[in-house]
């Protein structure tokens, strides 16, 4: 492990500093005793002489001093922001909302060492590390700046509301969102499932699709699942299709994000997912989506790596979807915000320098004439390493655009000469950037507003060979989000694959 920096930022910390307030200062949340080892969300614990010494350190004022303790005793002193494997959800959650609330401009060090790690599945934690645990502590300061900013008390429990606390049955979870957020859609059919869950039962499992004109007793045991699931009818006992049943197994294929009508081999395995396995898949979403920040006026990207889609929004109105490709496991496409503010027609592509020593030194090796093939150059050397680039044109990985949102893990997204791969029900194919399906139509949609850009201005420019660059104005925020369960567009229940595991370590932790 590498040693690790520490620096926090007196500038963007600092507003506990002005108005404190006395009364405020001696209303401290009790000590939550009823945590322990065995029962805590968290296998890392604080000890509280360290976070006292922090306090003492940073000159606290006694209303920050205090909300910091409250912070900590309501979870009786469990890490909040890593496990002993990595970031907490609850810290790249924060790490999107406080970034796009709160408009922070300047990236400091502390947001440098984040970013960097922010790129790892996972790392390996100790809550005796002096450096993570007064970066834990800085992160607790910055929440607590951000409850300050939004004028919320940070000496109420529904303040720390977001944080799980303990370990708890899936029972227990169901009723605690029940009272906390019974209007939520996804919360609704949590209680429903919950319901049902005695009443599984599992489908035969079937090696081909069942054909439209083909009768089947699977049939009959589909239908009688989707009317426990899904409302289906429940007197059509029928083990033939009919119009209406194709047409409504077309919605719930959809929601597994197969583009099937008929029963096939995955959505059977689908619907034969244990209800159980579905009810706590519904609840580390739910919990996700707490952190989710409310959308301000103008244009908005929203891409779900999970559902790989990307969601044009114009305040909370749809403009359309459409397919992305997203990074394979280990080149996975991390969970940020960032604001668009440029577009590249017909861009280079600047190898990043572990593909370079990965797949194009070896490519050299075996065939000198590789880099002429492919249209690539070498402008410079780093670290020992060759600088290339891909020339401009149809043949170039990108494409002939790409969309910039400038942040710490060079993810983009941008065209691409491999069409192909959007027919694939799943798309994780990438080296972590993001792919789009209609590039053309995306600008299209950025550059509304700018008289000079229309289709043919836009098609123009991605098919020259020099590269151009086009300022957004006002920049256009893109969100990164990991839903692996939500309420689609018919309103029905959906579900992903976990294809980075985010959902099995949170389940791990949450649910006993």
């Amino acid at each position: 492990m590498k040693k690790l920096t520490y620096l926090i930022l007196l500038a963007t910390m600092v507003s506990f500093g002005c108005n404190d307030a006395e009364d405020k200062a001696n209303r401290m949340i009790e000590r939550n005793q009823t945590i322990n080892s065995s029962n805590a969300f968290n296998n890392l614990f604080l000890d509280s002489t360290s976070m006292e010494s922090f306090i003492t350190e940073q000159a606290f004022n006694d209303t920050l001093a205090n909300a910091m303790r409250s912070f900590y005793n309501n979870r009786n002193y469990q890490y909040a922001w890593f496990s002993s494997s990595g970031f907490t959800e609850q810290t790249l959650a924060f790490r999107n909302l406080y970034d796009y609330e709160l408009d922070t401009v300047e990236r400091k060090k502390l947001d440098d060492q984040l970013d960097q790690w922010m790129g790892q599945s996972n790392f390996e934690v100790s809550d005796k590390n002096t450096n993570f645990r007064k970066i834990e502590l800085s992160l607790t300061w910055r929440y607590l700046n951000y409850l300050s900013h939004r004028g919320i008390n940070s000496f109420s429990r529904d303040a720390y509301k977001e944080f799980p606390l303990k370990k708890l049955s899936i029972d227990s979870l169901v009723l605690e969102l029940k009272n906390t957020d019974p209007d939520n859609p996804l919360v609704q059919h949590l209680i429903n499932w919950n319901e049902i869950k005695t009443e599984d039962f599992s489908i035969p499992d079937i090696s081909k699709t069942i054909a439209k004109n083909e009768n089947n007793p699977a049939i009959q045991s589909v239908k009688k699942k989707l009317s426990l699931l899904y409302d289906y009818d429940k007197n059509d006992t029928m083990p033939q299709y009919s119009e209406a049943f194709i047409q409504f197994l077309k919605k719930v294929n959809y929601s597994f994000g197969y583009r099937d009508s008929l029963i096939t081999p995955n959505l059977v395995k689908e619907l034969n997912v244990p209800i159980n396995d579905r009810l706590s898949q519904m609840i580390v979403n739910i919990e996700r989506m707490q952190w989710l920040p409310n959308m301000k006026e103008g244009k908005h990207i929203i891409v779900n790596i999970p559902a790989f889609s990307l969601t044009a929004l114009e305040g909370n109105k749809t403009a359309f979807d459409m397919e992305v490709v997203v990074g394979k496991e280990g080149s996975s496409t991390v969970m940020f915000t960032g604001n668009m503010n440029n577009i590249v027609f017909a861009p280079y592509w600047n190898i990043p320098q572990s593909i370079v020593k990965n797949e194009i030194l070896p490519a050299t090796e075996k065939d000198n004439s590789y880099l002429e093939r492919n249209q690539m150059e070498i402008t410079g050397e780093r670290n020992g390493v060759p600088v290339i680039r891909q020339l401009p044109g149809a043949h170039n990985s990108l494409g002939k655009v790409k969309f910039l949102f400038p942040n710490s893990y060079n993810i983009y997204l941008h065209d691409t000469p491999n069409k192909a791969a959007f027919n694939r029900d799943e798309r994780a194919l990438s080296h972590g950037c993001i792919r789009v399906r209609y590039p053309a139509k995306l600008a299209e949609w950025v550059l509304a507003d700018e008289a000079q850009w229309n289709e043919q201005s836009i098609a123009k420019a991605m098919n020259e060979t020099k590269e151009k660059w086009v300022k957004v104005n006002p920049p256009v925020t893109v969100f990164i989000y990991y839903l692996t369960s939500f309420i689609n567009e018919d309103g029905m229940i959906s579900f992903r694959k976990d294809i980075y595991n985010h959902d099995e370590r949170f389940k791990k932790m949450l649910i006993k």
